[in-house]
């Protein structure tokens, strides 16, 4: 596969060779220790028993000098030892390195971190509202203003690490945390990278990856050959991330062993969920998502458009509007979940509004009752309607033809007179008979 056409990862970029060589030289390692007890004295603790459980990490409920943080645990002897020296030398790096810096304020917070033999401990900020991948599960669409903020929250981060020469190859759903004011905080870092090689400065390499659906964030030229350029894996997932805020699903499924052509699978699913997903996007994502790495739309071209500049003009504008008037900021969002969704079909459409009954609450057996009842009432209206109906038809009737009426009613007696006689003489001629009155009677129909 031809090398991607990046023109800021190459050795010739003096300002990247110098910014990573910053990095990689003045942040800090985790710091060695030999036990638990050196980084309590320091004002860390945790609870032992953990809340949550990946592959290869732990999460802990802990704390910091009285203010509630997390405790990342990782198991560094389960990897191999490039992966370990990965996590040690440029991971940890990293996250320490921007978690220092003020002017990205979408990158979760690090406090700490600490190496005991094989496991390595990372004391992180708390959010309480959890990752957007959660609230997928709750909420079945969110709004577009919400959208736009975090594609332009998580735009800003990947343009801001892409000029440091930092590359994430983790940007998915459960790696976005929220804050209190429904902010991006961007997580994940255990897979960051440089783009260069911190001590050669050159083009970083990276093995191939294990297709499951936890990398179907990735290109297809993370699932091809050896090894890959990791130069482009952001741009990728951060189209997948807008694909899957606006559609609450994952556009491409990695696992299908047969199809690796994610062009065939975004054009299918384009076309069944192209219609949940805004018009200005589709012809970038369309770009976007191509097999060949060099005729895809780059990250700085999306960040530059017409569409994305003036969407972020108008964020941008309803802050400083809040900020001069002192108006009070939109409140959060408070979409309806899947579960009150489904209540909600039980309960009658005509509710109290207002005065005494305002706050009543309305028990499902109670609503079922009375909508029986209403029911039940209806139909009995619709019986009396059509009796009455039939009785006032009838009565017009012989109103305006009282003689005819009368005539017919009187020829029908003489016939039942003449049928009554014939069937009394029928039935005694042919009491004699084998045949019985059946018999009789079918003979002098005949004959009459």
């Amino acid at each position: 596969m031809n090398e991607p056409n990046v023109t800021i990862a190459t050795t010739d970029n003096s300002k990247l060779c110098q910014t990573i060589r910053e990095i990689y030289n003045r942040t800090v390692a985790p710091v060695q220790c030999t036990n638990q007890q050196e980084f309590t004295e320091l004002g860390f603790t945790f609870n032992k028993t953990p809340y949550a459980i990946g592959y290869y990490s732990q999460f802990h409920r802990a704390d910091r000098k009285g203010e509630s943080i997390i405790l990342k645990t990782l198991d560094l002897s389960q990897l191999k030892p490039a992966c370990k020296r990965q996590r040690l030398q440029e991971s940890c790096k990293i996250l320490d390195y921007l978690s220092k810096q003020e002017n990205v304020p979408n990158v979760a917070r690090l406090f700490g971190q600490f190496i005991i033999d094989d496991h390595l401990f990372l004391f992180m900020r708390y959010y309480q509202e959890r990752s957007i991948h959660y609230k997928m599960r709750v909420v079945p669409h969110f709004k577009e203003s919400l959208i736009e903020r975090w594609y332009h929250q998580l735009g800003s981060v990947c343009q801001h690490i892409q000029t440091q020469g930092i590359i994430h190859r983790s940007i998915r759903v459960e790696h976005l945390l929220l804050d209190d004011q429904d902010n991006i905080q961007l997580t994940g870092w255990t897979r960051a990278i440089f783009m260069l090689h911190p001590i050669t400065l050159l083009l970083n390499k990276c093995n191939r990856e294990f297709r499951c659906r936890k990398r179907n964030h990735l290109p297809p030229e993370c699932f091809i050959g050896t090894s890959h350029s990791p130069a482009l894996i952001d741009v990728w997932s951060f189209g997948t991330m807008v694909a899957s805020l606006y559609t609450n699903r994952h556009p491409f499924e990695p696992r299908r062993m047969g199809d690796i052509n994610h062009e065939m699978q975004w054009q299918a699913f384009s076309t069944k969920h192209g219609h949940m997903i805004a018009n200005d996007w589709l012809p970038i994502l369309r770009k976007l998502f191509v097999m060949l790495e060099n005729d895809r739309i780059s990250l700085n071209s999306i960040l530059n458009s017409n569409f994305f500049m003036g969407n972020k003009a108008k964020e941008d504008g309803t802050k400083v509007n809040v900020a001069t008037t002192g108006k009070q900021p939109a409140p959060k969002f408070t979409a309806i979940p899947l579960r009150t969704i489904n209540k909600v079909k039980h309960v009658s459409k005509v509710q109290p509004t207002g005065g005494k009954h305002a706050n009543v609450s309305v028990k499902k057996s109670g609503v079922g009752d009375n909508s029986t009842k209403m029911k039940s009432q209806k139909r009995e209206t619709k019986s009396l309607k059509s009796t009455k109906t039939n009785k006032s038809v009838k009565q017009e009737i012989n109103k305006l033809n009282p003689t005819k009426n009368s005539g017919l009613s009187s020829t029908n007696k003489k016939l039942n007179g003449q049928a009554d006689e014939s069937g009394k003489s029928n039935t005694l001629k042919g009491s004699n008979d084998s045949s019985g009155p059946h018999f009789s009677v079918v003979k002098s129909s005949k004959q009459t």
